[in-house]
């Protein structure tokens, strides 16, 4: 299959077009799947039969880097932010999957003015329709992050600009870690799992990340 645009939601999009099975499963490509990724992935969406969309759990690596850390941990806090008891009100296609007929009756798509932040865009579309996303960590995948100040720093220009994005299309569903209380707890659990002196320069980054790119 040939994608003749070129982006992420368009080829997202050709996806839910070609796709022909029950479930439609995401994960990208600097991603590696465990084992027990498909089995686990096919065991909860016969669990939850009314969820249109099942959220599996993405691990950093490599684990020693102090950029995986910093990954890490926004990543939990941010899904923590969404999640009610294991209710999600965003998804990220690093690792989810989709029941196809659900995507398909409501005539879903990626909205192409997004170059990131499509498939958080994609998750309120699924909530705005009154449909389920389920958080299920025993689907597990593991995500290689960047390796160096410069790409972690434009990789959060980029998340910037999405956010933006999306808070004038969702201005009053858009949920977000910016309270101090978050930002203390991740500093505090930051500095219990990290040696000096790396542990300066987490928090040089963290604050770069909370205050240069929200």
């Amino acid at each position: 299959i040939h994608e003749e645009c070129i982006g992420i939601p368009y080829a997202r999009n050709r996806a839910i077009t070609e796709a022909k099975g029950e479930i439609l499963a995401f994960i990208d490509d600097d991603c590696e799947a465990t084992s027990t990724w498909i089995s686990e992935m096919v065991k909860a969406h016969e669990r939850y039969t009314k969820a249109a969309a099942i959220q599996g759990k993405t691990l950093s690596q490599p684990r020693r880097s102090v950029f995986s850390k910093i990954y890490e941990l926004n990543y939990f806090f941010w899904i923590e932010k969404n999640l009610q008891g294991n209710k999600l009100y965003v998804c990220d296609t690093k690792n989810v999957s989709f029941k196809l007929d659900f995507l398909k009756k409501l005539h879903l798509e990626f909205d192409t003015r997004f170059t990131r932040g499509s498939d958080i865009d994609f998750a309120k579309q699924l909530v705005y329709n009154n449909q389920i996303i389920i958080y299920e960590p025993n689907i597990l995948a593991q995500h290689w992050e960047r390796g160096n100040v410069v790409a972690f720093f434009r990789q959060k220009y980029h998340i910037g600009q999405a956010n933006a994005m999306l808070k004038h299309k969702w201005p009053n569903q858009l949920e977000q870690i910016d309270d101090k209380g978050d930002y203390k707890k991740l500093l505090q659990h930051m500095f219990h799992s990290t040696p000096f002196p790396r542990r300066l320069f987490l928090q040089s980054c963290f604050f770069f990340y909370k205050y240069m790119f929200p």
